[in-house]
């Protein structure tokens, strides 16, 4: 866009060009598109802190821990991996994937025999979405069959919801190349380096968006302000809430796609050990079902060298996990390494955290998990902009890099392009 063009969106909107709501992925790679086009950009963020669901925090364990967001999931085509190798930030390959079923580690043997079996559950549901149906992954599974334990628990970990909530065509759509990898000094840190440039306002929460006249008013914690356009990047889950009041109201349609596209949860558990006490190599994924009445779960043992445990959670587990004491949380979590490795594990154990972005107000929930029948469809809707001058990113709205960092990121450079063409073709018009 050329700067005449700027000047001429300046003057009719005295603030800025473009209002983004949300400091996450998607708005710091959206902010830093349309800085580069010339644009006067502001972030707005209700929380105190740049990242949204990406968050390294070093004070509960002693070491970096990501919170929220903490692989360069399909790290091969990863923009953000890419961004890394230029910022300082450091990740490792796929971690070795172990497993200890009742009373013991499994052998090489066994455990690729459990993977084929989990694998072929996968594809089932694959090419059932592949084939044009969209029903709950659940019908598609064998129960009972030995592996089923491990096979739920990671379906769930991975997308946030049990089987029955896993839509078919979403895992159609998943274009995931299992490429999977530790970020060693967080995420969350790499996008505070990443947004560095850009003008951001933390603990201003926006509450209103009036689009009814020329540009957009926004109602925030700092007073009211105008812009030409305004990008929208929060979770479908505070979306739902109504805490973002719009005038005109929001269309059917696209109350109808945030409902579809509801979050789903997935937490986790943290433990700092003295030393590395794991008879494992680091970076070591391990699932642990002790027996029949016990749930799997999976730990990350010493991830990127770190001295610590960070057990995963999704769906009716992670919801368990929000909702438990700290001490009941910690307890499952050594009783499964306990499982593997025996009690002498629980002497080493320092300290721990969990994650609640189940209760998280700035979220409610994890990431997106879209509704079978029909729930994936939605988030090309979700994506639409309303009347050429209200626009939307976040991973939810990415239509096969969903629930990642990457898809939240590749969302906001979407968008910005999308804001770009919107202001230019507003100025041409005038």
């Amino acid at each position: 866009m050329p700067n005449h063009m700027h000047n001429r969106v300046r003057r009719r909107n005295a603030d800025w060009d473009v209002a983004v709501i949300g400091a996450g992925a998607a708005g710091i790679a959206a902010g830093l598109q349309l800085r580069e086009a010339g644009l006067r950009v502001r972030i707005f963020e209700a929380g105190n802190r740049i990242g949204g669901r990406a968050w390294t925090e070093s004070k509960s364990l002693g070491v970096p821990f990501d919170r929220g967001c903490a692989w360069f999931h399909c790290a091969d085509r990863n923009p953000l991996r890419l961004l890394a190798d230029t910022h300082g930030v450091h990740y490792s390959g796929n971690p070795t994937l172990a497993y200890h079923v009742d009373d013991h580690l499994l052998s090489e043997d066994e455990a690729r025999d459990l993977r084929a079996a989990v694998g072929a559950d996968v594809e089932a549901i694959r090419r059932a979405g592949l084939a044009g149906v969209d029903r709950s992954a659940r019908e598609y599974l064998m129960a009972g069959a030995y592996h089923a334990a491990v096979r739920d628990y990671l379906i769930s970990a991975i997308n946030g919801v049990a089987p029955e909530a896993y839509a078919t065509a979403e895992a159609a759509a998943d274009d995931d190349t299992g490429q999977d990898w530790i970020v060693r000094e967080g995420i969350g840190h790499l996008l505070q380096q990443l947004a560095r440039p850009l003008s951001i306002t933390t603990g201003c929460a926006v509450t209103a968006v009036d689009a009814s006249g020329p540009g957009v008013q926004l109602t925030t914690g700092g007073g009211r302000l105008r812009a030409a356009c305004v990008l929208i990047t929060v979770s479908t889950g505070v979306l739902a809430t109504g805490a973002i009041r719009f005038r005109p109201s929001v269309p059917e349609w696209k109350a109808s796609a945030i409902a579809a596209v509801p979050m789903g949860v997935a937490e986790k558990v943290g433990i700092r050990f003295q030393g590395d006490p794991f008879p494992v190599p680091p970076d070591t994924y391990l699932v642990v079902q002790p027996g029949p009445d016990t749930p799997a779960f999976g730990l990350h043992l010493c991830p990127a060298g770190h001295p610590i445990a960070v057990g995963y959670a999704g769906g009716p587990l992670a919801h368990w996990l929000a909702d438990a004491t700290m001490g009941e949380v910690e307890a499952f979590a050594l009783d499964h390494l306990a499982a593997a490795f025996g009690n002498a594990i629980r002497t080493r154990a320092v300290r721990a955290t969990r994650t609640n972005w189940r209760h998280d107000p700035l979220t409610l929930g994890s990431y997106s998990a879209a509704r079978p029948n029909g729930g994936h469809a939605q988030r090309h809707a979700l994506a639409q902009p309303l009347w050429d001058r209200v626009y939307y990113a976040g991973e939810a709205t990415h239509v096969c890099d969903f629930a990642t960092a990457h898809g939240a990121w590749l969302s906001g450079q979407r968008a910005a392009s999308q804001v770009i063409e919107g202001l230019t073709n507003a100025t041409a018009a005038r």
